[in-house]
């Protein structure tokens, strides 16, 4: 969706026109149609709530605690925006899932090759991991990368999925036992 709104703006405290275009999860604002874009904002968060003093008015409240105000030329096209708003927070909110689960499993696959490199070295009766460490330094580290990512892309975009956070928590706990075995391998050398 497209079209000109009046926005409220707070460096001079005053109503200016804007081109605005909703583009799937995303909000951008033009001083006019063709221009240079003067912001930008996700909707994958967004609060949205109605005026009760004006008719035509609504905000928006960003995921970054950023709110701004708009003004449709009436009703009807304030109720346009409200669900191409809607629409582009339900498109956000269906990335956020998926790059969530995205994350999760390769954190999966990192968690599961580590153990691999440990349940052979257990088998074959070794008690010196020194051959594997190399390998379970890099995939330690990948994991504790990923497992970071993952509860960025969470915070970043207040999502809450208590799977993931209880699945981040386990890993941690996994990261911080590999780090005690990498300790007691290089203290063997």
């Amino acid at each position: 969706m497209e079209g000109y709104l009046v926005k409220w703006t707070n460096m001079i405290s005053r109503w200016k026109k804007r081109y605005v275009v909703i583009d799937k999860d995303k909000l951008y604002y033009y001083k006019e149609k063709g221009g240079k874009i003067l912001g930008s904002y996700s909707l994958r968060n967004v609060d949205i709530t109605i005026s009760h003093s004006d008719p035509s008015g609504f905000t928006l409240k960003f995921g970054n605690g950023e709110a701004t105000k708009f003004k449709a030329p009436d009703t009807n096209e304030r109720q346009k925006w409200l669900i191409a708003a809607k629409a582009g927070k339900i498109i956000g909110e269906e990335h956020n899932q998926q790059e969530s689960t995205k994350a999760m499993n390769g954190i999966t696959l990192l968690k599961a090759q580590l153990m691999d490199i440990l349940r052979n070295r257990i088998l074959s009766g070794s008690t010196k991991l020194s051959k594997d460490m190399n390998n379970i330094i890099t995939l330690q580290g990948q994991l504790e990368h990923s497992v970071d990512g993952l509860l960025k892309v969470l915070e970043e975009n207040k999502v809450d999925i208590p799977e993931a956070k209880n699945y981040s928590t386990t890993i941690k706990t996994v990261i911080n036992k590999l780090k005690v075995l990498i300790n007691l391998s290089n203290r063997g050398k």
